[in-house]
């Protein structure tokens, strides 16, 4: 974690043992940014005993380490802004999710400056998955993306970038780009801005899910002022809550601006170590279900109610290095509570067509169907499937073709024949194999049973969602080609009485072949009914013979 960050951590560990008979021992490790440094202090940091883990910055550094805080059953606290789409039974989120801040933001942006803008990323997944998701708002509204760029982490050359949105001139641009990336962005979209008055913050302004106050200082003098920023948190919070906090801060550090990621960084550890004081271990399961059950004595401000409940705020520095200045809260508020961005019950063909995920899938509602003996993948499974909406069941026996589920899934590692009442040449369900041996014929047994994604064992959350997706896309691309295959079929039974009818056309009318084929087509376009059904009309008399053309 970076120092301000690291400053909130001390705050909060600070406050802890004034009240407490138990003391805190806090171990920090510095990454200086290298993602491959986040493991190896992740490993580090586990390696010591500690169960509990506050920080990661990015959301690359936090799937970095989640898989080894998963293997030794620790706990991540991740405390900054995130793209939504991943519920791990192994981290407290505490940062802001899309529809907390890029929802209601374009709410805001969209009726006022357009629904044209321009999107930039870094090249990572939180600037994939925010662009993705501003694709779906800004086509929800009618509107056209004018252009989408990514850039690596910490590359600053943007001249290319800054020269297609003066080129395509959007009605905004979301900058999903960090540190330094960003910095350089916001420099030249100011020097852009002076020579073109239409790129003015006030006509074109650059907006942020991810830029923090403490940031401010490292950007150019004037570059960002104007722009807007959506956030959790701002030092100018006017509540009394915010006051008492901003108090505490400056009695601790002196005068300062509190940025968003030191309240965030705060909050997951006051949160973490009240947790760990009332259920009187640090066990992480017994944690997350105290922390479920009782909230934080002193809310650090009072939009931040829960974890990952915040609603959002917008803002723009008002003076350059000092502070960002909040307005219009209680809109952003009132869109953030309560909304997602779908709400069907599980995802449509649209959604998936053609092997092209358009849409958000979502599975709410969905019923799936374990095969699988209970056991501890089970219960991963489980808790993963309740936190994705759906509801399950798990069995070892045969499933019954009058009572499928939405999807099943399946042990490959056990399963027989008759375990799926189906088999690959139609499979009636989406299907996803569970798989923990490079056996062949395992692989080739789930093949059979028209498995249209695998999920290796020992199960990881994260790997989920993604076989959903995959499977109900392979069983709608099957269902769409037997359709297609159907319907080529009856089209081929059928064509002697197209060769039939058009001979009858032939005669009646003294006409050649194609004259004859293009009267017929003709009276099927003009009855609007397929040209196998008018012709064999015509050949059992039940059509009068058309005029030829």
């Amino acid at each position: 974690m970076g120092r301000d960050a690291r400053d909130g951590a001390d705050l909060a560990i600070a406050e802890f043992g004034d009240v407490s008979d138990g003391g805190v021992d806090a171990l920090f490790f510095d990454p200086h940014a290298d993602l491959a440094a986040y493991l190896d202090g992740a490993r580090d940091l586990l390696r010591q005993g500690c169960r509990h883990i506050v920080g990661t910055i990015t959301s690359a550094a936090r799937k970095e380490v989640l898989p080894l805080i998963e293997k030794h059953d620790g706990l991540l606290w991740y405390m900054c802004p995130y793209e939504g789409f991943e519920a791990n039974e192994s981290v407290i989120y505490l940062g802001g999710c899309p529809n907390q801040h890029l929802l209601p933001l374009f709410e805001y942006l969209i009726p006022r400056y357009g629904k044209r803008p321009y999107l930039v990323g870094a090249n990572y997944v939180w600037g994939w998955e925010m662009n993705r998701l501003a694709r779906e708002l800004v086509g929800s509204a009618g509107g056209e993306v004018l252009g989408e760029r990514y850039l690596p982490l910490d590359e600053t050359a943007v001249e290319r970038i800054i020269a297609e949105i003066e080129q395509r001139r959007p009605s905004f641009i979301l900058n999903n780009l960090i540190g330094p990336s960003s910095y350089a962005f916001l420099a030249a979209m100011r020097a852009l801005a002076d020579r073109d008055p239409a790129f003015r913050p006030e006509v074109c302004p650059v907006v942020s899910c991810d830029l923090m106050e403490c940031e401010l200082a490292d950007i150019a003098p004037g570059a960002a002022t104007g722009q807007l920023c959506a956030a959790s948190y701002f030092d100018t919070l006017a509540t009394s809550e915010n006051a008492r906090f901003k108090r505490n801060v400056h009695a601790r550090f002196g005068e300062r601006r509190v940025s968003s990621v030191f309240a965030s960084a705060y909050t997951a550890v006051k949160l973490a170590l009240a947790a760990i004081s009332a259920a009187s271990t640090d066990d992480p399961r017994a944690v997350r279900q105290q922390l479920s059950r009782q909230p934080l004595a002193e809310p650090v401000w009072a939009a931040c109610h829960r974890c990952g409940n915040q609603p959002c705020g917008a803002a723009l520095p008002s003076r350059p290095h000092q502070q960002f200045q909040q307005f219009r809260r209680d809109r952003f508020a009132a869109a953030a509570c309560g909304r997602s961005l779908s709400h069907r019950r599980q995802p449509s063909a649209a959604e998936t067509a053609g092997g092209v995920m358009r849409q958000t899938p979502t599975f709410a509602g969905s019923k799936v169907t374990i095969l699988h003996r209970e056991d501890g993948n089970t219960e991963k499974l489980v808790r993963q499937l309740r936190l994705l909406g759906v509801e399950e069941n798990v069995q070892w026996a045969p499933l019954s073709s009058s009572d499928l589920p939405d999807i099943i899934m399946v042990d490959a590692d056990q399963g027989w024949d008759d375990l799926l009442p189906f088999d690959r040449q139609a499979p009636l369900r989406p299907v996803v194999a569970l798989l923990g041996s490079e056996a062949p014929g395992r692989i080739a047994w789930a093949l059979s049973q028209g498995a249209g994604a695998i999920i290796a064992k020992p199960v990881a959350s994260s790997a989920v969602y993604p076989a959903l997706v995959m499977a109900l896309s392979i069983q709608q691309e099957r269902e769409e080609a037997q359709d297609r295959i159907r319907h080529l079929e009856e089209r081929s039974r059928l064509r002697p009485l197209v060769y039939a009818a058009v001979e009858r056309l032939m005669v009646s009318h003294a006409i050649g072949e194609d004259q004859a084929y293009r009267t017929l087509r003709e009276c099927a376009m003009r009855r609007r009914l397929p040209m196998e059904q008018i012709a064999a009309f015509i050949v059992a008399g039940a059509e009068p013979l058309p005029e030829a053309i």
